[in-house]
C-alpha cells in the first residue's frame, strides 16, 4: 500500500507536470494565426504537402493532427500542432528536471515547484514560442531530443522492456527528423545509458537482450522518413539534392550570430549563470552526474551546431538549439534550489520565511518571460503578401525562376493570401511544375519542354500562352534579351506582352512603382526574409529593364 506521503507528492508532481504542459500551450496559442512570417515558408509548403522533402516528416504529422477540427484556415490548424509539440516538450523537460532535483536535493516539496519555474522559463522563452507557434517550427524535433533523455532517465530508476522499446522508437524517429536531432538524441541517451548506475541496471533487467526487438522497433521509428522519401522519389525531384536540402535545418534569410548573443537572447545572463552554477553543484553529486551530464551534451551538441552553420536565430532556431536551452534551464534549477537552500539555511532571524521571499523573488523570471511572449508581435509578411499579390490580375500565370521566391508564393497561396487561380510557374533547376486546368494541354508540356532542355522557356511559347492568360514573371538573366523586350514592370513583377515594347513603356512604368517600392522598403526593413525576396524581385526587374541583358 503506497503511503500517504508519496501519494500526495505524487499528485504535487502530475499537477505541475500539467500546469509546464498547458500553460506553454496556452501562451503559444495566443501567437497561432493564419498567416505564417517568411521565414517560414519552407515549413509551410513542407507540411501542407506542396513540396515533398525526406526531412522531417513528423511536422506533416503534427500538422494534420487539427486537419478537421475547421479553425482558421490549414496554417492555423497546421500551427496547432506546433502548440501540440510544445506542450509535449514541457512536459518531457519538467520530467527531466524534477529527476535532477530530487536525486540532488531530496527535496519532494521543492522540486516539483522549483522545475516548474526552470521548464516555464525555457518553453516560454523566445526561441521556443517563435518555432512551436508556426508551421513546420524546429519544436518538434526539441521535443524528440527531449522525449529520448526523459525515457532513458526514466529506464535509469525502472528499467523494463517497454521503456527500451520505445527509446528504441524515438530514437529512429529523432534520425529520421533530422540528422542533427537523431545525433543529439543518441548522445544524450548513450551518457545516461553508460554511467555506472544505469549500466548495471540496464544489464540487470536485460533489456537490450531481445536486440532484434529493439531493431524492430528503430526501424519503426524510420518509417515516417522512408516515406517521405518514397514521396520525394515519386514526385520526380532529384533524390540527392532533396537530401542535401536543409538538413541541418531550414534556416530561411537567418544571418549568422555569435553565440553569445544566441545564448543572451535565449537563456539570458541570469539563467546562464545559474545553469553554471548548477554545473558545478551537479559535479560535486555522484547520484546526479548521469542526469547533468546527459544535459551538458545536449548543451554541447546545441552549441557546437550553431557554430557549425546550425540556424540559431532570429528567424529561425534548429532543433538542437531549442533543446539546448532547454537544457541549460534544465541545469539552472540547481542554481535557482541552492539560492532558495543556502537562504534557508543561514543563521539569520527568519531565516526561512526570507527562503519563501527569495522562492517568489525567482518566480518572477517565468511570469515576465510569459509577459514578453504574451506581447502582440508585429507581422508584416500578411501587409506583404496584399501589397505584392494584390497586384496581380485574374487568372494569371505567375514564372518564377527562383526557388526563394516560388516557396513564397506557394506559402501565400496556402494562406489564402494569392489567389488559387493565379498559376505558379516554378522555372528552375529541380523544380517539377504540373499544367493548370485553364491553359492548353500541349504548350503547356512544351513549357516543361523546354525548362527540362533548355532551361529557359522561348519567346514564340510564351506569346502563344499570353494570348489565353496574362503572364507574369520574374525575369532571370539568363533567358536572353529576347525575353526581356516583352516585358513591362507591373508591379514587383513584370507583365510579358505579345509584342515588344519600348525603352519609354518600361521607364514610365518604373515611376508609377517608385510609390509601390518606398512602401515596399518600408515594410520590410526588419525582416531579412521578405527583404530576400523583395531584393530578387527587384534584381530581377533590374536585369530585365537593363539594354545590356544578354543570353
Amino acid at each position: 500500500m503506497r503511503e500517504p506521503g508519496a501519494l500526495t507528492g505524487r499528485v504535487i508532481d502530475t499537477a505541475m507536470c500539467c500546469l509546464c504542459g498547458i500553460g506553454a500551450a496556452l501562451v503559444s496559442s495566443t501567437r497561432v494565426r493564419n498567416v505564417a512570417d517568411a521565414a517560414h515558408d519552407a515549413g509551410v509548403v513542407r507540411v501542407i504537402g506542396l513540396v515533398p522533402t525526406p526531412w522531417r516528416a513528423l511536422d506533416v504529422v503534427f500538422g494534420s493532427l487539427f486537419w478537421f477540427t475547421h479553425l482558421g484556415n490549414a496554417i492555423f490548424r497546421a500551427e496547432l500542432g506546433g502548440v501540440l509539440a510544445i506542450a509535449i516538450s514541457a512536459a518531457a523537460l519538467f520530467d527531466i528536471t524534477r529527476r535532477l532535483l530530487v536525486r540532488f536535493a531530496r527535496a519532494p516539496r521543492l522540486a516539483p515547484l522549483t522545475a516548474a519555474i526552470s521548464t516555464l522559463s525555457a518553453v516560454l522563452g523566445p526561441a521556443w514560442q517563435q518555432e512551436g507557434a508556426t508551421v513546420g517550427g524546429s519544436s518538434t524535433g526539441a521535443c524528440l531530443i527531449l522525449l529520448t533523455l526523459a525515457l532513458t532517465l526514466g529506464a535509469l530508476d525502472r528499467p523494463t522492456r517497454a521503456r527500451s522499446f520505445a527509446i528504441a522508437m524515438l530514437l529512429g524517429l529523432s534520425a529520421g527528423q533530422e540528422p542533427l536531432v537523431g545525433a543529439t538524441a543518441f548522445l544524450a541517451a548513450a551518457v545516461v545509458a553508460t554511467s555506472c548506475a544505469s549500466h548495471r541496471a540496464i544489464a540487470s533487467a536485460q533489456i537490450f537482450g531481445e536486440q532484434r526487438a529493439v531493431g524492430t522497433f528503430g526501424l519503426l521509428g524510420l518509417g515516417p522518413f522512408i516515406i517521405a522519401l518514397a514521396r520525394t522519389r515519386a514526385s520526380g525531384a532529384p533524390l540527392v539534392q532533396a537530401l542535401a536540402d536543409d538538413w541541418a535545418g531550414e534556416r530561411g534569410a537567418a544571418v549568422a550570430q555569435s553565440l553569445w548573443i544566441v545564448a543572451q537572447r535565449n537563456v539570458g545572463v541570469v539563467g546562464a549563470g545559474l545553469a553554471v552554477a548548477g554545473l558545478g553543484m551537479a559535479a560535486l553529486g555522484p547520484s546526479v552526474r548521469p542526469i547533468a551530464f546527459a544535459l551538458v551534451a545536449v548543451v554541447a551538441m546545441g552549441i557546437v551546431f550553431a557554430w557549425a552553420g546550425a540556424p540559431a536565430g532570429p528567424t529561425r532556431v534548429a532543433a538542437p538549439a531549442l533543446a539546448a536551452t532547454a537544457a541549460a534551464w534544465a541545469l539552472a534549477s540547481l542554481g535557482l534550489y541552492m539560492f532558495v537552500s543556502l537562504v534557508a539555511q543561514a543563521r539569520i532571524a527568519f531565516a526561512r520565511s526570507a527562503a519563501a521571499m527569495v522562492f517568489l523573488l525567482e518566480l518572477v523570471i517565468p511570469v515576465e518571460i510569459a509577459d514578453a511572449a504574451l506581447r502582440p508581435t508585429p507581422l508584416v509578411t500578411d501587409a506583404w503578401d496584399s501589397l505584392v499579390w494584390g497586384m496581380l490580375p485574374p487568372n494569371a500565370v505567375l514564372i518564377l525562376g527562383d526557388r526563394r521566391l516560388y516557396l513564397r508564393a506557394l506559402a501565400a497561396q496556402v494562406s489564402k493570401s494569392l489567389s488559387d487561380r493565379v498559376t505558379l510557374v516554378p522555372f528552375f533547376a529541380g523544380a517539377n511544375p504540373s499544367g493548370p486546368s485553364h491553359i492548353d494541354e500541349t504548350p503547356w508540356r512544351y513549357l516543361e519542354r523546354d525548362l527540362a532542355l533548355e532551361g529557359k522557356p522561348s519567346e514564340a511559347l510564351l506569346v502563344e500562352l499570353s494570348d489565353k492568360s496574362p503572364i507574369e514573371m520574374a525575369f532571370d538573366p539568363a533567358w536572353g534579351r529576347a525575353i526581356a523586350r516583352h516585358l513591362v514592370p507591373d508591379g514587383l513583377f513584370d507583365r510579358y506582352s505579345p509584342e515588344p515594347r519600348g525603352a519609354t513603356d518600361r521607364w514610365r512604368a518604373l515611376e508609377n512603382f517608385r510609390v509601390m517600392r518606398q512602401k515596399l522598403e518600408a515594410l520590410v526593413a526588419n525582416d531579412p526574409d521578405l527583404v530576400a525576396v523583395t531584393d530578387t524581385c527587384l534584381r530581377a526587374r533590374a536585369a530585365s529593364s537593363s539594354a545590356d541583358v544578354r543570353r
